[in-house]
C-alpha cells in the first residue's frame, strides 16, 4: 500500500533514504521502512516505530532541537508522520517529557503569532532597537523564546501587522 504524506517525505530526503536504489519509486512507506532498516543495521531497535514506555533516547533539548529539523509545521503535520520512532523521536513527547513539555509550538519551533510574540517582546523589558540587538547577541536567553524571531522587523510573516520598534517594544 504506498501512500504520500508530504512529512514522511520529507524526513526521508532529508535523511537520504530516497536516493537508495532500495527505494522504488517515492513511496514515503518505503522510504520509512527503508530508514527503520538501516537504523537497525546500525544498532537502532527492531521497533522502533513502536512506542516504547519509559526509553528515552535523547535528552529533551535533542529530541526538541531534532524534531524542528524537520520542518514540521503542526502537531498534526508530526502526528501524520507514521514513523517518528524510527527516527528515534517518541510519539508522544508530552509524554516522554512531561516536565519540560511547554506545547506543540515549543516542540515544532514554530513562530509565535506576532500579537503574542510582541506581547512577550514587551514583557522583556528591553527599551530600544539596539538593546535588543545587542541582547540576541549575548546569545540564547530564557528572555527571548526560539519563536520569536531574533530580528522581526524583517520577519515576512510579521510584515502586515509591524509598525516599528517603539511598537514592538512597548515603549514611548
Amino acid at each position: 500500500m504506498a501512500f504520500l504524506h508530504p512529512p514522511p517525505m520529507l524526513a526521508a530526503k532529508r535523511l537520504g533514504v530516497l536516493s537508495s536504489p532500495r527505494i522504488s519509486g517515492d513511496s514515503a512507506v518505503s522510504a520509512c521502512r527503508h530508514a527503520r532498516t538501516m537504523l537497525r543495521m546500525q544498532g537502532g531497535s527492531d521497533n522502533s516505530c513502536t512506542s516504547k514506555p519509559g526509553k528515552v533516547l535523547f535528552s529533551f533539548e535533542e529530541a526538541r532541537k531534532y524534531a524542528r529539523s524537520f520542518g514540521f509545521s503542526s502537531r498534526e503535520e508530526f502526528e501524520e508522520y507514521g514513523c517518528a520512532g524510527a527516527y528515534r523521536l517518541p510519539k508522544r513527547p508530552d509524554l516522554v517529557y512531561p516536565k519540560e513539555w511547554k506545547g506543540w509550538d515549543d516542540w515544532l519551533g514554530t513562530m509565535l503569532p506576532f500579537s503574542e510574540a510582541r506581547e512577550r517582546a514587551r514583557m522583556s523589558g528591553i527599551q530600544s532597537e539596539e538593546e535588543w540587538r545587542a541582547r540576541v547577541q549575548e546569545g540564547p536567553d530564557a528572555w527571548l523564546d526560539a519563536r520569536i524571531p531574533v530580528k522581526p522587523d524583517s520577519f515576512p510573516p510579521y510584515a502586515e501587522d509591524w509598525k516599528g520598534w517603539k511598537d514592538w517594544l512597548g515603549v514611548d
